[in-house]
């Protein structure tokens, strides 16, 4: 008798994630009124840090405005069951006093920008290493 024996092999099933992306980054028109992505090319080594660090760069474009505060730092970021944890400097906090209006267009600029991540369903905004909870009138408690 003959016997036929299959190989096996512990390769992974996975595609290969390209060494670089590209995805929209976003910020306001100069109206404040709609949000437009400006393309990036990034490493893809690690996405989400390339990508905020991207995104407080600020545009290219002098028709768009970056409504992140100058001077944020972002402290940490990280992927964790599809979820960007994302840890800014206190700086971040000077957008509050710019009112709901661009507090909302701030949070709306990260989680948009990093949800084109295809990795990252959602986005936790921490600051200085904690959940505060919320960024003046919104609830960032939870992931957004």
């Amino acid at each position: 008798t003959e016997e036929t024996t299959e190989e096996t092999t512990t390769e992974e099933t996975q595609e290969e994630k390209p060494a670089e992306i590209t995805i929209p980054i976003y910020f306001f028109d100069d109206q404040a009124q709609y949000m437009k992505g400006e393309y990036r090319t990034i490493s893809n080594d690690d996405p989400v840090t390339n990508t905020v660090n991207e995104l407080l760069k600020g545009p290219d474009s002098a028709n768009l405005y970056a409504l992140i505060p100058e001077g944020t730092k972002l402290l940490n970021a990280e992927i964790k069951n599809n979820v960007a944890y994302v840890d800014f400097s206190t700086d971040i906090l000077e957008g509050v006093a710019g009112g709901s209006t661009l507090q909302r267009f701030i949070i709306y600029t990260i989680v948009n920008t990093l949800t084109e991540i295809d990795e990252v369903d959602a986005v936790q905004i921490l600051i200085d290493g904690k959940n505060v909870g919320t960024f003046g009138d919104f609830d960032i408690s939870a992931p957004l």
